[in-house]
């Protein structure tokens, strides 16, 4: 969408533009979710043109993260150099 043009002649605004784009995606497994896109061009002089965008991804998990056991390690304590604990009380990571 321009919102100010060289017609106008605004003083250091050759051309201001905004764009904005929503895309919606929906999964069986997971839901649906929106991801949105702006950006913003501004052009104050000639041969000079500034350009930003901010927009958000969604990736949905493989099927091998999908469904990737779950694993936890136990140590005894006083292997992680722990002290003042019994020597057979586990530590989780």
């Amino acid at each position: 969408m321009p919102l100010v043009s060289a017609e106008q002649a605004v003083p250091f605004i050759l051309k201001l533009q905004f764009t904005a784009a929503v895309r919606y995606e929906h999964y069986s497994d997971f839901g649906g979710i929106a991801t949105p896109k702006l950006g913003l061009i501004y052009d104050p002089i000639e041969d000079v043109e500034f350009k930003s965008t901010w927009g958000r991804s969604y990736k949905a998990p493989t099927l091998f993260q999908e469904y990737q056991p779950s694993s936890a390690y136990l140590f005894p304590a006083a292997t992680l150099g722990a002290t003042g604990y019994p020597p057979t009380r586990p530590h989780c990571f």
